[in-house]
């Protein structure tokens, strides 16, 4: 099965590419931080305009792969290792009917020079779970609902909007659960 990997750029692009090249059933079809590396997404898709944030950048990028499975991640997550990446696409290129993955992990809180194993992911326990409580009761058992890691069959990502703001990922997760339900 053919991916596409979005999101990263120089190290991070590189990392992704060797994590992924030796696993038996995907081929990397394209990865956008090795083809652009360093250049800002307006340079390189100058008549779409300016970038209008996190949802647009994505957006932008998902129209020049061509992978069957397209995976996000986030640059800034701690100890990234092979994990990250093959762990959102196994089921989808393993299962039969899956089309959305996505990530979940443990959220560590920074205090100072302090890190605390659990404790981080305020904005998921004081407003992302109670409003899926409140009007999506059926995504409300996500451990991580707005986060940054998910991959999902291309056509299905094509298929939703992706909104510009802070509300991409709970925009995308309540958008396919419409679209395809939760498993």
């Amino acid at each position: 099965m053919s991916i596409g990997i979005l999101g990263a750029t120089g190290y991070t692009g590189v990392e992704l590419l060797r994590l992924v090249q030796d696993h038996p059933s995907v081929r990397v079809a394209c990865m956008t931080s090795e083809r652009y590396a360093g250049q800002p997404i307006a340079a390189v898709f100058p008549h779409l305009g300016p970038v209008a944030g996190k949802g647009d950048n994505l957006w932008r990028a998902l129209t020049s792969v061509r992978g069957d499975i397209v995976c996000f991640v986030d640059a800034d997550s701690t100890d990234f290792g092979p994990h990250f990446v093959h762990r959102l696409i196994e089921p989808l290129v393993k299962g039969r009917g899956i089309e959305y993955v996505k990530g979940s992990y443990r959220r560590p809180w920074r205090q100072g020079d302090e890190v605390h194993a659990t404790g981080g992911g305020r904005v998921t326990t004081l407003l992302a779970r109670p409003l899926l409580r409140r009007f999506y009761p059926e995504l409300a058992w996500l451990g991580q609902p707005l986060a940054g890691e998910m991959a999902a069959r291309r056509t299905l990502f094509e298929s939703v909007p992706f909104t510009t703001g802070y509300g991409l990922e709970i925009g995308l997760l309540i958008d396919i659960y419409r679209r395809v339900g939760a498993a």
